[in-house]
């Protein structure tokens, strides 16, 4: 971070992807130069993944990503996401462009093993670091 540098950590009371003034928000901060963080996001809210890179280019710079699995049917089961391949995209957009840190909440015999194991080359794959 540069000396004089802002950013602005944005969260919530729950998952920020469902907040409708989002994009709206970062626009508004990057016209005064404020890169954003999103803290907290499992994509729940996210119904078409271009909106990542509209972030991005709001000066998003990094997010954090509850991804559960990078299996689209475990999302929508048990996420209850109503659009899960598109949240998977974004996260992949996220992922190829800006930091992003990926968390999973483990549910034995649903999302860890080999499921575990895929989502992790997923995100690999995508350039999570």
């Amino acid at each position: 971070m540069g000396q004089g540098e802002i950013i602005a950590d944005i969260s919530g009371g729950g998952d920020i992807s469902c907040y409708p003034h989002l994009e709206s928000l970062t626009a508004n901060l990057n016209q005064y130069s404020i890169k954003s963080r999103l803290s907290y996001t499992c994509g729940k809210g996210i119904t078409d993944s271009s909106i990542a890179s509209r972030l991005i280019n709001n000066n998003v710079e990094e997010v954090s990503f509850t991804i559960f699995s990078s299996d689209p049917k475990l999302r929508k089961e048990w996420v209850k996401d109503p659009n899960p391949e598109e949240a998977l995209k974004a996260c992949q957009i996220f992922c190829e462009n800006i930091k992003l840190t990926g968390a999973a909440v483990i549910i034995p015999g649903v999302n860890d093993g080999d499921v575990l194991h895929q989502t992790c080359n997923s995100l690999e794959e995508w350039g999570a670091k």
